[in-house]
């Protein structure tokens, strides 16, 4: 008669405890869904902002402002200009640019640069206290944000730039 092959009670809680440890370490490496959640964030505000741009340029060609280094658009037709454009595309302004035809909710922060070249958003909910600021209140983190730049030239179109690294 042989001796019985298996694992000890004292075994198999041993496997389990260093099972566990590794399990514990090494999960949130392979399941960090909220930095797939925050770059998902940034690529849909990008195709949100590209097709928001594609109207606000149909609407230039129709209204005859898509060739002005500076024009403005009426997106509504109610005769009051909604958007600033830079050939036709919204500028960088956060007031009359491309947030405006994004008609945003409280979900994103934004800002931009002197003269609305380049415009930045990023997701509200990841917001800490460091990164530009403006009266005070954070606007983004400067390793998780959207860059917008309108054309810089007639026939450009504007570029978009992932900030992706501490999303």
């Amino acid at each position: 008669m042989g001796r019985a092959r298996g694992f000890s009670l004292i075994e198999l809680i041993i496997v389990i405890i260093i099972l566990a440890v590794v399990g514990v370490t090494a999960a949130p490496r392979f399941f960090n869904l909220s930095t797939d959640a925050n770059r998902a964030l940034l690529e849909e505000l990008a195709g949100a902002s590209k097709s928001a741009a594609n109207l606000v340029y149909a609407k230039a060609l129709i209204q005859g402002e898509a060739g002005k280094v500076l024009g403005t658009v009426d997106l509504d037709g109610d005769g009051v200009s909604d958007i600033e454009t830079v050939y036709g595309y919204p500028t960088g302004d956060r007031i009359k640019g491309l947030p405006n035809a994004l008609s945003l909710e409280e979900d994103w922060r934004y800002g931009n640069t002197f003269g609305g070249t380049q415009l930045f958003f990023s997701p509200a909910r990841i917001i800490g206290s460091s990164g530009p600021t403006n009266n005070n209140i954070p606007l983004l983190r400067p390793d998780c944000y959207l860059a917008y730049r309108p054309p810089t030239n007639p026939g450009d179109a504007p570029t978009y730039t992932f900030f992706d690294s501490g999303c």
